[in-house]
């Protein structure tokens, strides 16, 4: 029974909303890389699908323009691609950068 409950607490704890990256490996960070200019790195876990990244990064988007005062913001670059080293194997990953619209 216990070994069922540590089972269910693991997947749910890898299903749960992303966040700003923490150090677990998933989630998004942001830097700011020329005058209202931002890079966006979304990354995400095994449990995590390339539409649930891509929704991410429009969220991550859309917080950084909020955070920066933007009254807009438009996509500059963006890749997806998957991380196939052997530590992140089949977790999807997003690069963008975004240009903040005054």
């Amino acid at each position: 029974m216990m070994r069922m409950l540590i089972l269910a607490f693991v997947f749910f704890a890898g299903c749960a909303e992303m966040r700003p990256d923490s150090g677990r490996g998933w989630g998004y960070s942001y830097k700011r890389i020329a005058p209202d200019t931002y890079h966006i790195h979304v990354s995400g876990n095994r449990f995590t699908s390339t539409g649930d990244a891509e929704n991410l990064f429009r969220k991550a988007s859309n917080k950084v323009a909020e955070l920066n005062h933007c009254r807009d913001y438009k996509v500059e670059t963006y890749s997806t691609y998957i991380d196939n080293t052997l530590y992140g194997a089949g977790d999807p990953e997003i690069d963008g950068n975004i240009i903040c619209l005054r």
